[in-house]
């Protein structure tokens, strides 16, 4: 992101995103030496392969050193080959499985509500979705589009290019300081008091630009600045 940042500043816009394309790129050629994972190779019986797609994933462990969690994924495999409608209601007794005759819109319906309708599923999904829709409603990245006229709008005087470049290695250095204080700290307690930095923070802009700016000034319509 900072080198996009900096490339804005050096070169014109096409040629930025001409040069950004081969990240994408390349990524995709590597794409292609990642091992597939395991759990897949196993579902198409495949065991040998998923074995040494482990040990590759382990930092080329041995084929003991990995064994225990080879058996777990084996044993995962076995589980989810299971019914997931007889695994919830059979309560525990041996009968066929005659569920195969369902519709494939009733056996959709209750797999949902086997699988994802509980609370061992809804608990983490709801706090995940949560932290996600205010990570990014409370950050710059709603700002990030409109960041040079909103800095414009507020007075600023620098130059444009500066303040997107001067975001980016800000953006960069908090990044460095997360990664060396969440050992320290833990990830709740960083994630908790990140968010309500950046809620104070925003809340400090609009204050100041509701005190100082009038009310018909647009920071996405230049003609408004002051």
């Amino acid at each position: 992101m900072f080198v996009a940042y900096l490339l804005g500043t050096v070169v014109s816009w096409r040629q930025a995103a001409l040069v950004s394309l081969t990240v994408p790129l390349a990524t995709m050629a590597l794409v292609l030496f990642v091992p597939e994972t395991p759990i897949w190779l196993i579902s198409k019986g495949r065991q040998k392969e998923a074995l040494h797609s482990l040990c590759r994933l382990r930092g080329w462990a041995q084929p003991e050193d990995v064994q225990e969690e080879f058996n777990q994924l084996l044993e995962y495999h076995n589980d989810c080959r299971d019914c997931v409608i007889c695994s919830n209601e059979r309560n525990h007794e041996e009968k066929p499985c005659d569920h195969s005759n369902y519709s494939i819109f009733k056996k959709v319906y209750l797999k949902y509500k086997y699988v994802f309708f509980v609370k061992e599923t809804l608990r983490p999904f709801g706090l995940v979705m949560a932290y996600f829709f205010f990570h990014t409603m409370s950050g710059l990245l709603p700002v990030r589009p409109n960041m040079v006229n909103m800095c414009k709008a507020l007075g600023m005087k620098f130059d444009p290019k500066g303040i997107v470049v001067t975001v980016g290695l800000v953006y960069i250095l908090m990044n460095l300081i997360s990664a060396a204080v969440v050992t320290l700290i833990g990830k709740r307690k960083l994630v908790v008091s990140s968010l309500f930095a950046t809620a104070c923070c925003s809340l400090a802009i609009s204050i100041y630009a509701g005190v100082n700016l009038p009310f018909n000034v647009l920071s996405y319509e230049q003609s408004t600045f002051p």
